[in-house]
């Protein structure tokens, strides 16, 4: 047997069904109408609520996203400040290695300096500023003067106050540093203002 609601203005009515030959029990189908009702609403009720703890889950769980999200966001940010500071201070570690060994050469950014950035430089003379062993490196390095094919005044001269490896080259117009040290600690700040 199997029960059928047909909603109705005034009241719910209930059906049975019945084989064919037999007669519906009519205090069966007076009872059936209010056992039917509360049936329904309970399970409308239960419905209910699962639909809100699926939607206080979801709600839960987006919030959860969100967290977590900005936890490796931020972890993100704090390995890579960790990162870069290992990589760069194992770059200082590998220079200064470099340039106590004596296999850091001057040469290649001093000769493009002159050659590539000669038109900057203004007219007149150019004196170059050097560590005793870099000067002394420099001219045993270049055949005959380092800056005899410019057709330019260049003097080098040793100034034990500049760091080894680096040079400061001075024209009447101005002068230009260079140290891998700063180099470095420049590379270093850029790469962070473009990470952050």
């Amino acid at each position: 047997m199997s029960l059928v609601q047909i909603p109705f203005n005034t009241r719910p009515v209930g059906f049975q069904v019945c084989r064919k030959g037999q007669n519906p029990d009519s205090d069966a189908l007076e009872a059936q109408p209010t056992a039917l009702i509360d049936i329904l609403y309970d399970q409308q009720e239960r419905d209910a609520r699962a639909t809100e703890a699926c939607l206080q889950l979801v709600s839960d769980l987006q919030a959860a996203l969100g967290q977590i999200r900005e936890t490796m966001e931020a972890r993100l940010d704090d390995m890579t400040d960790y990162v870069l500071t290992l990589a760069f201070g194992l770059a200082e570690r590998v220079l200064d290695r470099e340039i106590a060994a004596g296999r850091y050469d001057l040469r290649p950014t001093l000769t493009e300096l002159l050659t590539q950035g000669l038109h900057g430089l203004g007219e007149g003379a150019i004196r170059i500023f050097l560590h005793p062993i870099d000067h002394e490196r420099l001219l045993r390095g270049f055949s005959g003067h380092p800056a005899a094919s410019l057709g330019r005044d260049v003097e080098m001269e040793v100034d034990p106050s500049v760091a080894l490896c680096s040079f400061r080259l001075e024209t009447r117009l101005g002068q230009v540093l260079h140290s891998p040290e700063l180099l470095l600690e420049r590379m270093t700040q850029k790469i962070q203002e473009e990470l952050a």
